[in-house]
């Protein structure tokens, strides 16, 4: 919408717009600005016919009302009559009053009120710094600080190698400018979060930046959405707080309901915690906020797969797969749909131009060694030979006890991928959170060791 058919033609410089802002200007509460634009007068304005549009008001209107403000409180309290002085003649007592006190007391019970005024006036001001000094700190962030957040929003959302590492440096650049921009924190920890998947950055690089970028924003905005979903992510993934992550995640959708981003990466840990009947209405909810999405349309994927409806998930991920061939994450979905259905062929071609997309070569190399094993012996052999080029990346310290794992039991060796998970468990490996959601441990969940492993990694113990 333009700006001059909103504010009536006059310059948008001063403009203030949103609740928020306005409270910020003051250094107070929403609830007390709106307070006083209801009681007090406080200059706000709304465009006429224009339903949900934000108020919005001017720096000098709001400075000018604020000033005429003071002057009539000072008024009033100079209109206000002052008690008389002890010199003065005090009026006759009334015959049923009893008669005054000493002139001692009197002063005696004056000086008492007086000491207790002090203190009391101490102890509000005491309890009052923190405030002022808030209401100091809230600057207007500069143009250039906001254009490198918005370029490191812009890059971050592509879900690239490149555009990550652009993010970082965009959002860090930001940072530099403005310390205090909550939102660039926050941007900064989404795109930490992000790059272990989108790139060969593992999670032990990853986590703790994001870990600490998302405290900071949250330190300077405890009501940052972004900045809880990117803790939550920590929390889940990493940490393996299973039920922490996901209230953690529940609150940032709470507090930012209207991001398809967030209610994504809510979706996702639902999913991972064996949860998809509460993780479709989320996941369905971000689609209608953000349809063009491929990281939403695909997890909405995932959803559909882990509800029992596999073609139509199948169908959604190969029209996504045609629509936008370079997103990584589609090809994650339709190798594990296709494995799940005994179509090994899809699967390893999926399987290799994943790892081509997030620039983890040995995807594709252990892709290549199964097509071929595939062909003269089946799927034993195939998952044998996967199995014999991951170890070899494993023992230079390039592959995951995870993946060893996942083909050990494609084999239908039960004991040996179980103990390639406790491997994977003691390393801490990332993707061991999602065990419950990868069909190659399916045939493994009547094992009592296999549901020993997800008590230790931070599940519900299942009843």
């Amino acid at each position: 919408m333009d700006n001059k058919a909103v504010n009536g033609g006059r310059p948008t410089v001063g403009l203030l717009t949103g609740w928020k802002a306005i409270a910020q200007h003051f250094g107070r509460t929403q609830s007390t600005v709106r307070r006083w634009a209801a009681t007090a007068g406080m200059p706000v304005y709304r465009a006429a016919g224009e339903k949900g549009l934000s108020v919005y008001t001017y720096v000098d209107e709001l400075d000018a009302w604020l000033t005429q403000r003071h002057e009539d409180k000072a008024a009033v309290k100079e209109q206000t009559p002052a008690l008389p002085c002890e010199d003065e003649a005090a009026p006759a007592p009334e015959p049923h009053q009893p008669p005054p006190r000493p002139l001692w007391l009197r002063w005696a019970v004056l000086a008492l009120l007086l000491v207790v005024a002090l203190g009391a006036t101490t102890l509000w001001v005491q309890h009052q710094r923190p405030v002022v000094c808030a209401a100091q700190s809230v600057d207007k962030v500069p143009d250039e600080a906001r254009e490198f957040y918005l370029r490191g929003t812009y890059l971050w959302n592509r879900r690239t190698p490149a555009g990550i590492a652009g993010a970082m440096e965009a959002l860090n650049q930001a940072i530099d400018i403005y310390p205090g921009y909550a939102e660039a924190h926050a941007g900064l920890a989404i795109a930490y979060n992000l790059s272990r998947q989108y790139s060969d950055v593992t999670g032990w690089e990853a986590y703790p930046k994001a870990e600490a970028a998302a405290r900071r924003a949250i330190e300077l905005d405890p009501t940052l959405g972004l900045a809880h979903s990117a803790l939550a992510f920590v929390e889940f993934h990493w940490h393996w707080q299973v039920e922490a992550g996901l209230a953690r995640f529940e609150k940032a959708a709470s507090l930012t309901p209207t991001s398809a981003n967030i209610l994504m990466w809510y979706a996702s840990a639902l999913l991972l915690a064996d949860r998809p009947r509460e993780a479709l209405p989320v996941i369905s909810r971000a689609q209608s906020l953000d349809p063009d999405n491929s990281a939403v349309v695909n997890m909405k994927a995932q959803a559909l797969f882990y509800s029992g409806q596999v073609e139509e998930a199948l169908d959604l991920v190969t029209t996504m797969i045609a629509e936008d061939p370079h997103y990584a994450w589609n090809y994650y979905t339709h190798a594990f749909i296709q494995l799940s259905q005994g179509h090994y062929d899809d699967y390893l071609a999926s399987y290799a131009r994943l790892g081509d997309l997030i620039s983890v070569p040995r995807y594709r190399a252990a892709a290549e060694a199964g097509a071929t094993a595939l062909v003269d012996g089946g799927v034993e052999a195939m998952a044998m030979a996967m199995f014999e080029v991951e170890r070899e990346f494993y023992e230079r310290g390039e592959a995951l006890a995870w993946d060893l794992a996942r083909h050990q039991a494609l084999l239908g060796n039960r004991r040996e991928a179980l103990g390639w998970l406790h491997i994977s468990l003691k390393r801490k490996e990332e993707r061991l959170i999602g065990i419950k959601a990868d069909p190659c441990f399916w045939p493994l969940r009547d094992d009592p060791d296999y549901r020993q492993l997800l008590v230790d990694i931070g599940f519900p113990r299942e009843l």
